[in-house]
């Protein structure tokens, strides 16, 4: 059976998002250091795939 994953918005950032349109944009390093291990997205910006031979 799949897991899911939800991630949810502080309450402090509510009102700037839905009001004002106001989104906080950090590169990915910034928001993988604030994840919990026991819910953050491992495989998050991950590339899978198979390389071409």
């Amino acid at each position: 059976m799949a897991r899911s994953l939800f991630k949810y918005l502080p309450s402090q950032f509510v009102d700037a998002l839905v009001r004002r349109g106001q989104v906080l944009a950090r590169n990915l390093a910034y928001f993988r250091a604030l994840e919990e291990v026991q819910r953050g997205d491992m495989e998050v910006a991950t590339l899978h795939g198979r390389t071409s031979s």
